[in-house]
């Protein structure tokens, strides 16, 4: 359950945009290569995982940590690089997770548009109001240091979120067109903007290593029938079937978001609350992991610890956090477009860390194994 909930996010509910870039057919078959391409990445990282705790006795491994230890008893000319590869690693998990949490500004303030004034594209200075509105209140929770105040918060939006998901897809399987109205493909100059829409959605590369730690029974993990092939599977077959429906459903139209089509009634207007709670609870969330690294470098680098009391060192950090969540919401302003954003931030950062790493990971840990071309 917390991989599948690792994964599904807005970027489920931009599927049907990005199948608008590939077509019904090529849609379909893309995320469905690329959902095992990822898959099969995430494997790669428990077969590491497996293979590291084996000769150095070590476990509880995050991504990170995984890639340090790799070159540490890797090759030898590659031991004088373990640190940067920790860091270049570290860069783009904060890359990808601020990423999301620009994409995450953006959903909310369009979500709320809509409510307001029944549609979500208007001048930008409109839409600039609406994300100066969600500044504010993100700035506030974020000033929660610890995960456990969110304890109640986060149940809740996981219940909103799954009961959402339920009535949108009610709605797509409602009217639907023949398939014979969409096109199978498009420009192929358009499938690039399919794929980083893509990537950001299995959006859970992450997490896939503290999952496998917090397990009663880890080998019950990998594996073509563990729990990873069976969370993922059940993942991906939910953004094919969002995606192909929902580009059924609306075809070009597809906006974004998903709910931004759905019509301005009392029930699918509920529906958008309840994506706002769920996505502004993950915002909370993604912004927690990433800020983990920064707030002790900057401690360390500027030695607070000796130089300023804990009163100075707590406002300090007080407004490095709201200097985080500014930058996200610049961010969100200077690109207020859903479908430009999740590609930009699935094809730069999420691919990185879903399919180019582990690969190098691969050779870098099985270097002294017997090893196929």
């Amino acid at each position: 359950m917390n991989l599948i909930k690792a994964n599904v996010g807005p970027g489920l509910l931009a599927i049907p945009n990005a199948f608008r870039n590939a077509g019904l057919l090529v849609g379909t078959l893309g995320i469905l290569i690329l959902g095992s391409c990822c898959i099969h990445c995430m494997h790669i990282l428990i077969r590491c995982s497996n293979r590291l705790e084996a000769k150095t006795g070590t476990r509880d491994y995050d991504y990170a940590k995984l890639v340090e230890y790799a070159y540490m008893y890797g090759p030898k000319p590659l031991v004088k690089y373990t640190r940067l590869a920790r860091q270049i690693v570290n860069i783009f998990l904060i890359l990808t997770q601020y990423g999301f949490c620009c994409v995450y500004f953006i959903f909310m303030a369009s979500s709320i548009q809509q409510l307001v004034i029944g549609h979500a594209d208007p001048e930008p200075q409109v839409f600039l109001k609406f994300l100066s509105a969600v500044l504010p209140v993100v700035v506030l929770f974020t000033y929660f240091r610890t995960l456990n105040h969110l304890g109640v918060i986060a149940t809740f939006a996981n219940i909103a979120l799954m009961l959402g998901t339920c009535i949108v897809f009610v709605n797509l399987f409602q009217e639907m067109p023949g398939i014979r109205v969409r096109p199978l493909s498009v420009s192929i100059t358009r499938f690039p903007l399919f794929f980083g829409t893509v990537m950001f959605t299995f959006e859970a590369i992450a997490v896939v290593l503290p999952i496998k730690a917090d397990m009663r029974s880890p080998q019950d993990y990998g594996g073509y029938t563990g729990v990873l092939s069976l969370g993922m599977v059940i993942v991906t077959i939910m953004y094919t079937a969002m995606g192909f429906y929902g580009y059924l459903k609306f075809g070009d139209q597809a906006q974004g978001s998903i709910t931004l089509n759905l019509p301005t009634t009392r029930l699918y207007s509920s529906v958008q609350v309840m994506f706002i709670i769920s996505i502004f609870v993950t915002y909370l969330l993604q912004f927690y992991v990433p800020f983990q690294f920064i707030w002790p470098y900057f401690k360390k680098t500027f030695r607070l610890e000796e130089r300023v009391s804990r009163r100075t060192q707590l406002a300090l950090e007080l407004l490095l956090r709201t200097l985080l969540v500014f930058i996200t919401f610049s961010l969100a302003a200077f690109i207020p477009k859903l479908d430009l954003f999740i590609p930009v931030v699935g094809a730069v950062a999420s691919s990185s860390l879903a399919l180019i790493f582990p690969a190098i990971l691969e050779i870098v840990v099985f270097w002294d194994a017997p090893m196929s071309k």
